[in-house]
């Protein structure tokens, strides 16, 4: 079985996945990818530094993306589009901003960032956008050393300190970002090494070894990494290897060579499955033979990708073109250019490796990969056209930890977020209590956005939740009414609209701040299987705990 992962360090859901699915005695292969874009920033200019900041939407419809390097706090914000709350206020944006009296920017600012703290900077190599740098293109101390000390050593163990308030746990979640930090510093001892390299260290016996005293993770299991060529094979294990020895997403993909071969049929195909499934997404650009394809290389020293466009019998990567025979490229002409992957969009990837001569099934947690409607709808469309057979696809196999539920079997005291603690009428609470009663609140949620989604339904509930202001306000407009009959030109219509626009002001507020709310609780279940497991077990119950977490999740595979 087949993982990829670039955020691939222990403050994310990777290790309890692979720890799972090796618990079960399924061996797992852990690819750390080198190939996807590492970072992008909404408006960075080329020479604009990389920087944490919270992962968030703007008004252009843009959002800033670190996908090598980030932290979610316990239970936090999720990213929120604004424009999607449309249907629940009933009006635009930008008509709901005038009528806050505040402009679209200040509205995206207020609601719209998570507690996802991510390393963001340009996305392009020296501002040129046919090239993107990628993960393997970052290098340890030259770039993010400091941010992955801020990261780790600070955000994450502060985010932690102040979620777990109990000695025990305050001890135990900073002993493990020690461990980071530590594992960190050793780094200094492998010359000019990358964010991949010490990925690749972190996998290493000794992290394990640090923080348990031994040199098996918590399933019993044994962990190794691969670097280069060298592999090591063993059963029941976990494998760690470089992105860029993922076979698969090469000339011999038969994905690519459908799009190829048969270029239009597919594509459009693609975008049909977007606009059905995700109309958020871009679709291809046909007229221009926009591949859903990027081809990865090396350029002036930097490891890079590249849109990739098929115009007639040619294919195009940035500078380079290479004839396409018999709907594939050559392998060996790619090789003199250095182009050493040829992965597919998310839509995409998710299906070439799954198909093909090195197809494997795909692990992913629960709640994992937004882009999986998309893709499945995609894959039928391909069955459907007899473009693809269905057979040939191996299956995602998704891993749910139940971690909120889990939470019924800890007293220790949690600190939630504000959006949490309004819901829960409280701050602090034992683990416990949150873990009965998470489910009823995000069902909750859901229903009232329901509610909120009907002009009706919207006014029963403002005249529950603001039943002084929604009757003062109808006490004026029904003078308002009575004035404008008797004279439409009555001074004292001036002096009720000056009444009216406050108090319509501050029932919209209501209404925004409730649609906030709702909003991050309907996707509560979000954190069953998603964020720093490891860690917030440890500090909620010790080894013991993810332990029981770890055996008792679920493994099963998934129809498309």
């Amino acid at each position: 079985m087949i993982s990829l992962d670039q955020n691939c360090h222990p403050l994310w859901d990777v290790y309890p996945k692979l720890h799972a699915l090796a618990a079960r005695g399924i061996r797992v292969v852990q690819y750390i990818e080198d190939f996807d874009t590492a970072f992008t920033a909404v408006g960075a200019v080329s020479n604009a530094p990389l920087r944490l900041a919270k992962e968030r939407f703007y008004r252009s419809g843009g959002a800033d993306w670190g996908a090598a390097l980030f932290y979610n706090e316990f239970l936090g914000r999720l990213p929120t589009e604004i424009r999607a709350w449309e249907p629940y206020t009933g009006m635009k944006t930008d008509v709901l901003a005038r009528h806050l009296g505040v402009s679209v920017d200040d509205l995206y600012d207020r609601h719209s960032p998570g507690d996802n703290w991510q390393l963001i900077g340009p996305s392009y190599l020296n501002g040129d956008t046919r090239r993107h740098h990628t993960i393997g293109d970052l290098m340890l101390f030259d770039e993010t050393f400091e941010h992955a000390r801020r990261l780790f050593d600070h955000l994450a163990r502060e985010d932690m300190e102040r979620c777990f308030p109990e000695s025990h746990s305050r001890e135990a979640a900073g002993r493990f970002c020690s461990m980071l930090w530590s594992s960190l510093i050793e780094m200094g001892a492998v010359r000019s090494p990358t964010l991949t390299d010490f990925y690749l260290g972190l996998a290493d016996d000794a992290f394990v070894y640090n923080y348990f005293g031994q040199t098996t993770t918590p399933s019993g299991f044994a962990v190794n990494h691969v670097t280069g060529s060298q592999k090591h094979h063993y059963q029941n294990g976990i494998e760690f290897i470089r992105g860029s020895e993922l076979p698969g997403i090469g000339v011999d993909s038969p994905v690519l060579s459908l799009f190829l071969t048969h270029y239009e049929r597919a594509a459009a195909l693609y975008n049909q499955a977007v606009v059905e499934t995700h109309p958020g997404l871009r679709t291809l650009d046909i007229a221009a033979g926009e591949l859903p394809f990027f081809g990865v290389y090396e350029h002036d020293g930097h490891k890079v990708r590249s849109p990739m466009f098929l115009q007639g019998d040619v294919v195009r990567i940035a500078d380079m073109e290479f004839r396409v025979r018999d709907g594939r490229l050559s392998g060996e002409e790619l090789d003199r250019a250095g182009v050493t992957q040829l992965p597919g969009k998310a839509i995409v990837l998710v299906l070439q490796l799954r198909t093909g001569p090195h197809a494997d099934r795909l692990a992913l947690p629960y709640h994992g990969s937004s882009y999986m409607p998309t893709a499945y709808r995609f894959q039928r469309l391909l069955c459907d056209a007899g473009l693809l057979d269905a057979a040939s696809v191996k299956p995602v196999v998704r891993v749910r930890l139940r971690f909120l539920d889990r939470l019924r079997d800890v007293h220790t005291t949690i600190a939630l977020p504000p959006h949490l603690a309004d819901a829960m009428g409280k701050s602090e609470l034992p683990a416990c209590e949150l873990g009965k009663h998470w489910a009823d609140v995000q069902t909750d949620a859901r229903e009232r956005l329901a509610q909120l989604a009907d002009p009706a339904g919207r006014s029963r509930w403002m005249h529950t939740a603001l039943p002084d202001v929604t009757r003062d306000l109808a006490d004026l407009d029904r003078r308002r009414r009575a004035l404008a009959a008797a004279n439409e030109k009555d001074p004292q219509l001036r002096d009720i609209w000056k009444q009216i626009k406050p108090l319509q002001q501050r029932q919209l507020a209501a209404l925004v701040q409730q649609i906030d709310r709702d909003w991050q609780l309907k996707d509560l279940g979000y954190y069953d299987s998603r964020g720093a497991i490891w860690p917030w077990c440890l500090a909620l119950g010790g080894e013991e705990f993810y332990n029981q977490v770890i055996r008792q999740a679920d493994v099963y595979e998934e129809n498309a």
